[in-house]
């Protein structure tokens, strides 16, 4: 239990080099939760709430980064406009 428990330790306090096509994932990933903070800006009045859902949003890219330097394999990212969800009908920026 407690090498299992130092395992993670390790892998959660351990410096990751991006392998292959991981940078392309965290761009995508930071693309798509963009392009939802406009809508949420777009959409939500001015308010702790709408506050609270975009700094969420942020804690959400963090830990998907974690999820990829962690545990991520080296393959190419899936590009952002095959991810996309045009029925949403929003013309959004994504620069």
């Amino acid at each position: 239990m407690a090498q299992k428990i130092n395992e993670d330790l390790e892998n959660r306090f351990t410096y990751h080099t991006p392998k292959e096509g991981q940078p392309e994932q965290y761009v995508a990933l930071r693309v798509k939760a963009k392009e939802l903070a406009y809508l949420i800006n777009a959409e939500c009045p001015a308010s702790r709430e709408a506050s609270l859902a975009i700094t969420h949003l942020e804690t959400a890219v963090f830990w998907a980064n974690a999820a990829l330097a962690r545990h991520g394999e080296a393959k190419p990212a899936t590009p952002a406009s095959e991810v996309s969800s045009p029925e949403l009908g929003y013309d959004l920026p994504i620069a």
